[in-house]
Order: structure tokens, then C-alpha cells, then sequence
């Protein structure tokens, strides 16, 4: 990541890079990193690392994610990546690796760009950079998509979409098989090009909890948070 970033800032004076996140005592490995990060960006004044032991808690990473031109999770492995939705919910775009949860998070140009390499991501931040309208697009598709797929009133629908056809008789599991037009995250269908979770005779019900819009839930700060590219 900070490979990627240096080779950006060549062609973009100025920019600079914040890596955020959170040490946990019962971590070595993360301390190991920390160490490893702080010494490569100790003489570089456009680095900066902040943690917990330095005052970085929730309100902090708010700002981040809020004001940073780019955010970056370059992660190698990853559960679900909230980081990412959390990015995506204030309209940051992202650039993000291709692994666990995160590719259900960017997908279908909504929200960013997933790459592998630290030059595939150099390219990509430099692109989104210089193209403000671009990252613009990406981080408002993004917030969409977390807004049909993350939020809590989405969980809620699921629910009482579960409940209301059992109510109807139907039998447990008709709404994972009834078609092949299922979302990609739950698994439940919707119509085709659909992005939320529907049937035929539930219409007001999706209606009704849709209506409400509701961040994703705040958390303590990790050691995998991510990084920041703000100009």
C-alpha cells in the first residue's frame, strides 16, 4: 500500500497517506506490522499513522472515511470487510482487494475498484484521482448499494419476508429456490433487475421498510482498517 501510494504521488505532488487503525494487546503480529509500517513511513512528512495509542477512535474514522478523496483496504484475506461498507455508506470510493467479503461489497462498478497488484493499485488510485467526476459516480453507487443490500431495515425485510410466506404456506426454503433470480448477497430472490428482495404479493411490505435508512453500525477501530489517500 505504501508502494502503491508512492509511485501515485509522483505524478500528484501533495497527496498524502493515512493509515488508521486500532492495536489490540492480544495481537502480536499486529504489533509486528505496526513496527514494520512506522518504520517505512518515518522519514516520509506525506505518511502518517493513527492509532488508538494516539487518540483515533470511532469519531476520527468517521472524518476519514467522510473527507478522504480515496479509501484503500488492501487486504489479503478478509471476513466481510464492514470497513468497506462503512466507506461506501458516506459515498468515499474504495479501492480494495479481491478477497472475503469485499467483492460483494464493490461490485458491478458500484462503489470501486478491486485490484491485486501494487501497481494494478497505484493505477487505479491515480485514475480515480484525476478523475473526480469518476470517483464521484462510483462512491454514489456504492452508498446505493449498501442501502439495498447492508443496512439494518434490509435485515429487517428479510425477516418478515420470511415470515410472511410461511404464512402463506409456503414451505421453508421456497424462497431460495423459487427462481434463478436471487440476490447476490442473501441468496433470497427478487425480480429480475430488482436489487432488493421482493415477491409478487409482498410489494408493500418491501415498500414499507425500505422507507428508513440506517447506517451501518459503528465498531472500536481494528488493526485492519483502512488506509486513507486524500489529497
Amino acid at each position: 500500500m505504501i508502494d502503491a501510494f508512492r509511485l501515485v504521488r509522483s505524478d500528484i505532488p501533495g497527496l498524502q497517506l493515512a493509515l488508521v487503525g486500532s492495536m489490540a494487546l492480544d495481537d502480536p503480529q499486529g504489533w509486528d506490522v505496526y513496527r514494520q509500517i512506522s518504520d517505512a513511513g518515518r522519514d516520509d512528512p506525506d505518511i502518517h499513522v493513527f492509532t488508538n495509542l494516539t487518540g483515533v477512535g470511532n469519531v476520527e474514522v468517521n472524518a476519514f472515511q467522510r473527507f478522504s478523496s480515496v479509501m484503500i483496504q488492501k487486504s489479503i484475506r478478509e471476513g466481510f470487510g464492514l470497513v468497506v461498507s462503512e466507506a461506501l455508506w458516506k459515498g468515499t470510493p474504495i479501492v480494495a482487494g479481491r478477497v472475503g467479503g469485499i467483492p460483494l461489497q464493490v461490485a458491478d462498478e458500484a462503489g470501486g475498484v478491486l485490484v491485486g497488484s501494487t501497481a494494478e493499485c497505484a493505477k487505479t488510485l491515480l485514475d480515480l484521482l484525476e478523475d473526480p467526476g469518476r470517483s464521484a459516480a462510483l462512491g454514489a453507487a456504492g452508498r446505493e448499494r449498501v442501502r439495498r443490500h447492508f443496512l439494518l431495515p434490509r435485515l429487517l425485510l428479510d425477516e418478515l419476508t420470511l415470515l410472511d410466506g410461511l404464512a402463506h404456506g409456503d414451505r421453508p426454503g421456497a424462497l431460495m429456490t423459487r427462481s434463478d433470480h436471487r440476490d447476490p448477497v442473501c441468496g433470497l430472490t427478487v425480480p429480475p433487475g430488482s436489487g432488493t428482495p421482493s415477491a409478487e404479493k409482498r410489494a408493500t411490505l418491501a415498500t414499507s421498510v425500505h422507507s428508513g435508512a440506517v447506517p451501518p453500525s459503528s465498531r472500536e477501530l481494528r488493526r485492519d482498517d483502512p488506509a486513507v489517500a486524500r489529497r
